[in-house]
C-alpha cells in the first residue's frame, strides 16, 4: 500500500503540443502519483480557465476519474466535487468541460495507458465493443461521533469486481475495510484528513492498495475524515484480443492466487 500527499506532488505544465484532438485550454497543470506499481496510472488534470474542454476519446486500460475542483459537464451530466466516474476499457466518454476557473480531477487506472484515441476518430481500433460509463457523486455530509465509521454504497458491486464506496469518519476512528480488494482499491481523501504510520494526509491525499494486500491501516484525524473508495476490476475475458492490456491486468492487477 501507497499514500502520498496531494501536496507533496509538484505541478507540472500540460505542454499542448501533440495534445490539440485531446484537450483545449489556455493553461493547464498535471500532478503525477507515483503510487501505482508498473507505470504512470494515478494524476490530476487541473484545467484553469471557462471553456476548457477535454474532448471525447477513450483509452486501452480501465479508469476512474473524481471531480476535485470546479464545476462543468461530463457529456449531458453536470460535475462538481466530488463526482466520480467509471470507463472500461475501450469506452468513449466526453467530453469533459469546465465553467468560471475551469475543472480538476484525478485520472485513476489499472494500469499505464498507451495513449489516447479521439471518437469518434478512432473507434475501429478497438478490439471489442465499449463497456461501461458509470458515475455518481459522493456527497459531502456530517460526519458520525469521534471513534465511529459510516460506510455508503455508491456503486454496488459488479461481477469483475468494480465497486464504489464513500466512507465517512468520525474524530479518531478507523477506516473499516475489508481484505477483498479485486483488482486493487483507490481511496481519495475528500474532506479532513487521515493518519497512517504517524503521518497525517490531509484533503485530496491519494492512496492505492493491490488486490493482493491487506485493507490498508488508516485512522481518521482529530476532524474527521470522508474518503471516496473505488475498486478496480479483476482480469477480464473482454480483452482477450489485446495481448498488452491483458498482461497489463493479470500482473498489475490481479490478486494473489
Amino acid at each position: 500500500m501507497r499514500i502520498m500527499s496531494y501536496e507533496e506532488v509538484p505541478a507540472a505544465t500540460i505542454a499542448n503540443k501533440g495534445l490539440d484532438e485531446l484537450y483545449e485550454s489556455a493553461t493547464g497543470f498535471v500532478k503525477s502519483f507515483p503510487i501505482h506499481p508498473g507505470g504512470e496510472c494515478a494524476f490530476t488534470v487541473d484545467l484553469r480557465d471557462d471553456g476548457a474542454v477535454v474532448f471525447p476519446h477513450f483509452h486501452d486500460v480501465d479508469q476512474y476519474q473524481v471531480v476535485i475542483r470546479g464545476t462543468g459537464k461530463l457529456g449531458a451530466a453536470d460535475i462538481r466535487p466530488i463526482s466520480f466516474h467509471y470507463a472500461d476499457a475501450y469506452t468513449p466518454y466526453g467530453p469533459i468541460s469546465g465553467r468560471k476557473d475551469g475543472v480538476e480531477f484525478f485520472t485513476l487506472r489499472s494500469a499505464e495507458a498507451s495513449g489516447f484515441y479521439p471518437v469518434p476518430k478512432a473507434r475501429s481500433v478497438a478490439p471489442c465493443k465499449p463497456g461501461r460509463n458509470l458515475a455518481g457523486v459522493f456527497e459531502h455530509g456530517p460526519r458520525p461521533a469521534p471513534g465511529e465509521c459510516a460506510r455508503s454504497i455508491l456503486v454496488a458491486p459488479q461481477p469483475d469486481g468494480v465497486a464504489v464506496y464513500g466512507i465517512r469518519l468520525g474524530a479518531g476512528a478507523r477506516l473499516e475495510d475489508d481484505d477483498s480488494l479485486a483488482g486493487g482499491r483507490y481511496y481519495v481523501v475528500c474532506g479532513g484528513a487521515l493518519e497512517h504510520a504517524g503521518r497525517r494526509y490531509p484533503l485530496h491525499s491519494l492512496a492505492f492498495a493491490a488486490g493482493n494486500e491487506a485493507a490498508p491501516d488508516f485512522r481518521a484525524g482529530p476532524e474527521g475524515a470522508e474518503v471516496l473508495v473505488m475498486q478496480l476490476p479483476l482480469p477480464s475475458a473482454r480483452y482477450a484480443s489485446d495481448p498488452k492490456n491483458a498482461a497489463h491486468r493479470v500482473t498489475r492487477a490481479a490478486p494473489s492466487s
